[in-house]
């Protein structure tokens, strides 16, 4: 059935998550979700880091043909996991303070530090569905959870206008899916022995850590860097409007989910790039449609809701275009998949990351959030110029 199919379920799960952060603002004002988005950006980062790439690992390595070697990889990926994500959240914790933002975090560090390790869990489980087929159990872990998450955070936006009840509801919500999951794959848990399958797993994955830490750079660390250099009513504003411009990566998911595999399928070949050529025209005018529509109805749905101070047109106009360019980049991406020269993504995402923090560092402090704003748009185009050169090079 096609609500049982992977592709769908992930549309599901991306379309409650986006909708849910974009109902918040409805009974939070801007200080109170900026709150909230400081530590949603966080979380989202440090864990993504904390995974060590094993999740990658477990993509790469683990199937169904492989049972003996699936539980000595899947146990090295979890004990790799947890202990990393441990330590970079001590890290993180020492950073806040270093930058004089631990007055910012309004509820204890140990409950987002809960929040983080098991976020870190989760995508480690669904990598494991992914990789041995269990479409059901991907179903509870990712369409399932995602709606029922929706439903509580609005639930409880709505009644309460708490951002220290939204973490703890995140935190439980994510802890009891995470604990299930373990329950149901404890066979495939065993203590790893083999020190030549440990090293290639840490070989593989360690070093796609700093892929790992542009790639949320590019989405997280302007939020936190906002937080550092304003005030967190000004992080509510931005998260709230760069919510509604990226709601075209919903879209860019679908349509990838839909392609991305026929392309592969076909190879290095003429009719492979006809095929991109197509999933990118898609692409591009379905965000361009969305993005107008945003762009125009977003003013009178705030008055609507008497949310206006949500509203701020520079920052909307360049967020849009910023994001309305991002398929050029998918394109490239599935190019070098499809020419295995993965190698060269890093360096191409290192780069925008690099700019964007520094371009922060100036921008933010003398434009606010406009700044902000600027610099993920460059930071995006210095990425697609770099992306389409280096895939038609190689």
């Amino acid at each position: 059935m096609l609500v049982r199919s992977p592709g769908t379920i992930e549309a599901i799960a991306r379309g409650c998550n986006w909708l849910g952060y974009l109902c918040l603002p409805l009974w939070l004002s801007p200080a109170q979700f900026g709150s909230f988005s400081l530590l949603l950006a966080l979380v989202l980062l440090v864990s993504a880091i904390g995974t060590a790439g094993q999740d990658r690992v477990i993509l790469r390595y683990v199937s169904q043909n492989k049972p003996v070697d699936n539980n000595i990889r899947v146990s090295i990926a979890f004990i790799t996991s947890l202990f990393f994500s441990i330590i970079v959240f001590g890290i993180a914790y020492f950073a806040l303070h270093w930058f004089n933002m631990a007055d910012k975090m309004v509820v204890h560090f140990g409950l987002v530090m809960l929040w983080g390790v098991t976020q870190t869990l989760y995508m480690l489980l669904v990598s494991m569905c992914r990789s041995l087929n269990q479409d059901q159990h991907f179903l509870i872990l990712r369409g399932v959870y995602g709606v029922v998450k929706l439903c509580t955070l609005i639930l409880i936006s709505a009644t309460t206008q708490s951002v220290e009840y939204l973490v703890i509801a995140e935190a439980i919500l994510l802890l009891c899916v995470v604990c299930y999951s373990l329950i149901r794959f404890r066979c495939f848990f065993i203590w790893p022995a083999a020190s030549a399958i440990w090293k290639k797993s840490l070989l593989f994955g360690l070093p796609l850590i700093l892929h790992i830490l542009a790639g949320a750079s590019l989405g997280q660390l302007d939020k936190l860097m906002i937080a550092n250099m304003l005030e967190v009513a000004a992080l509510g504003i931005y998260a709230f409007i760069n919510s509604i411009a990226g709601g075209v990566f919903f879209i860019f998911a679908v349509v990838n989910i839909v392609y991305e595999a026929k392309v592969y399928q076909l190879g290095v070949s003429d009719e492979a790039e006809q095929l991109l050529g197509k999933m990118f025209k898609i692409s591009m005018l379905s965000a361009a449609a969305v993005l107008l529509l945003a762009n125009l109805s977003l003013p009178h749905i705030l008055e609507w809701v008497d949310k206006q101070n949500y509203y701020h047109i520079k920052t909307i106009l360049i967020l849009s275009l910023a994001y309305l360019i991002y398929p050029f980049y998918l394109q490239a991406n599935i190019r070098f998949s499809l020419k295995e020269k993965t190698q060269y993504i890093p360096m191409m995402t290192g780069a925008a990351a690099a700019a964007n923090v520094a371009l922060n560092l100036v921008l933010i402090p003398a434009y606010g959030i406009t700044g902000a704003a600027v610099s993920t748009l460059i930071a995006y185009v210095i990425l697609v110029l770099l992306a389409q050169w280096t895939s038609r090079k190689v």
